[in-house]
């Protein structure tokens, strides 16, 4: 339920109308990583708009109401795949990313 909501919260983030839903986003797997972790993939978006969503996607889930008995917060890492990149490459970047996000402290990002 929880992954439903910020799923919910990146289209809001993203400003589409409510029954525009693009094949971008209809296609972006949400994978388990670990614990408490999950990958969200945003296909044609470059960095820096991705970080800006990201920042949106903290405030939202940090100001929302889950079905759970107190706040949640989210830390963030975020990556721009460089061209020649292996996948492995740039996941191993963005996990990099997501544990500098949190030894910064809860509700942030980082991007690089």
């Amino acid at each position: 339920m929880i992954l439903w909501d910020i799923t919910q919260a990146i289209w809001f983030c993203r400003n589409w109308p409510t029954w525009y839903v693009p094949i971008s986003v209809t296609r972006m797997p949400l994978a388990a990583g670990g614990g408490e972790e999950f990958l969200i993939i945003l296909f044609n978006t470059p960095g820096p708009e991705a970080a800006h969503l990201a920042e949106k996607l903290c405030g939202l889930v940090a100001s929302h109401h889950f079905s759970v008995p107190r706040a949640l917060t989210i830390s963030l890492g975020v990556g721009e795949m460089r061209p020649g990149e292996s996948l492995d490459v740039f996941l191993c970047r963005v996990d990099d990313n997501l544990y500098r996000a949190k030894e910064s402290g809860r509700n942030q990002i980082y991007f690089e």
